[in-house]
């Protein structure tokens, strides 16, 4: 995806990719016990089971998502994107791209999990997501979470 004079690049993530993903993690989640740890990025990029999408802005790693894949269904672990490069669609795209390559391995249900005060509840209801569960104190800090659920027709 290219305009502007803005070049994003969605790729596969790898653990040459740590280092930036920990400076997302850190800019993006303001308590450490949010954040995913060195430990978790290399267990998930190593994982067979799971779809890690990093985004590139001008050749520097500024976003990722990350998919835990089941025998019929897919879980969105995690996706964040740096402040400065919000706003270009980024998340969106990475939530798309992630959806698609799980669908290609026969998924057809996508569950995620969210902070009821997260404004990217937003993006997740405009992509087709429904809240099928509040779950109360989900989060170390007693907050609520939004199960939320998309079915996609395995014929697409």
């Amino acid at each position: 995806m290219c305009g502007d004079g803005i070049n994003i690049c969605i790729r596969s993530g790898c653990i040459e990719d740590i280092p930036d993903l920990e400076k997302i993690e850190s800019e993006c989640f303001d308590s450490s016990d949010y954040a995913l740890k060195r430990r978790q990025f290399k267990n998930l990029l190593s994982r067979s089971g799971s779809t890690f999408l990093v985004a590139l802005l001008n050749s520097v790693v500024v976003g990722y998502v990350c998919m835990v894949n089941y025998p019929k269904s897919a879980r969105f672990y995690s996706i964040a994107v740096l402040k400065s490069a919000r706003g270009m669609g980024i998340a969106s795209t990475l939530f798309e791209k992630a959806e698609e390559d799980a669908h290609l391995h026969g998924k057809t249900r996508f569950f995620l999990e969210v902070k009821i005060t997260n404004p990217a509840i937003s993006l997740y209801t405009k992509s087709g997501y429904k809240v099928i569960k509040k779950i109360d104190n989900y989060y170390k800090d007693g907050s609520i979470a939004c199960k939320m659920m998309k079915t996609i027709n395995e014929n697409i």
